[in-house]
């Protein structure tokens, strides 16, 4: 099978660019999105299952591209060769490709943290959110103390989001039943100051926001060891003690691809500008799997708009151009001329 362009992972920045390229340039090139699953699943709505709310967390794939050129295979890569230019999957497909698109986001470390598994309720799946506002009944039903409840965010994990999320959650949901006098709200972060991944613009004001929510905030708290249920180690012998632990654990890169330059975390290096791996013309890398990468759904989809930019230059010989959107407060994206179709249209 020969594709010009294929984008490997169909979360919200491969989707975003395969779409973007089909709708731009499929209609003389042809645009492959290999992904594991038929659905995407919605991660910053998973929240809303704690409310008891009917949340959309999923949407098919083929609802979102039935209209377009778009081909998706529903396969896994098992071995991707830059220089041949070939991916292989798990059903046997071989799919020779001009232009790569590296988009599988990320991976939790579970086993890396002793005593993370065992110790820590988990929090990264939607059986969990379901779950959350049973054990926060169960850790709120005796009225003879006050009981701590302690969010950690592990080194190693640079997504913020779902952290400082599930703060906001838990300290609504104990709030709207008169609960929050009962728990003390602990969140632990490996982050030099609150929010310091979300930038140095967004870090100050989204600080604030978490700072009403919680009774004590620890930084610089590197999890080292969790020792039970109620104590986790940190760097220098750091200990917190609290009735329950969150975690959110270190991750990894989803998808490796030897020879391609990465950080000491195994994450993508790429040019800023456009997206591609450094030092390779044809293979590019967004989302969550570069280093330094999005880290947030709406950024993920403005790192996809940049990439499609380049490389619906490079598939047509137009140069891309430099368009600003303030309301973001981002840099300024490179998109074709013209315009993509609207960012937000596929997942409202």
């Amino acid at each position: 099978m020969n594709v010009d362009v294929l984008v490997v992972g169909g979360g919200f920045a491969g989707l975003k660019c395969a779409l973007q390229l089909s709708g731009v340039v499929g209609r003389d090139h042809r645009i492959a999105l290999l992904t594991t699953a038929e659905q995407m699943t919605l991660r910053p709505r998973l929240r809303q299952l704690a409310d008891g709310e009917e949340a959309l967390t999923d949407i098919r794939l083929e609802r979102v591209t039935e209209s377009s050129s778009l081909q998706v295979l529903v396969d896994a890569a098992n071995e991707i060769d830059p220089e041949a230019h070939l991916v292989r999957t798990e059903t046997g497909r071989t799919i020779e490709w001009k232009i790569l698109v590296l988009a599988a986001g990320v991976r939790h470390r579970i086993d890396t943290i002793p005593g993370l598994t065992e110790a820590a309720w988990p929090y990264w799946t939607r059986q969990a959110w379901i779950d959350l506002p049973g054990r926060l009944k169960q850790l709120t039903s005796h009225s003879d103390r006050t009981r701590r409840l302690a969010l950690v965010l592990c080194p190693g994990n640079a997504s913020p989001d779902p952290f400082y999320n599930a703060a906001g959650t838990i300290h609504r949901w104990l709030r709207q039943r008169a609960l929050r006098p009962r728990i003390d709200l602990v969140l632990a972060t490996w982050e030099p100051h609150a929010c310091a991944l979300f930038g140095t613009e967004d870090s100050e004001e989204v600080a604030d926001y978490v700072a009403w929510q919680v009774d004590q905030l620890w930084c610089d708290f590197h999890a080292t060891a969790f020792v039970d249920e109620s104590l986790v180690v940190g760097k220098g012998d750091l200990r917190l003690e609290a009735d329950a632990i969150i975690a959110l654990p270190p991750q990894k890169p989803a998808l490796h691809v030897p020879g391609l330059p990465v950080d000491d975390a195994g994450f993508y290096r790429i040019e800023p500008d456009s997206c591609r791996v450094e030092g390779c013309d044809d293979i590019y890398a967004i989302g969550d799997i570069t280093a330094g990468g999005p880290r947030q759904a709406w950024r993920a989809v403005l790192h996809a708009e940049r990439a499609a930019a380049w490389i619906v230059a490079a598939l047509t010989g137009r140069p891309p151009v430099l368009v600003e959107f303030p309301e973001r407060r981002l840099e300024p994206e490179l998109i074709r001329s013209g315009g993509f179709p609207n960012r937000s249209h596929w997942w409202n």
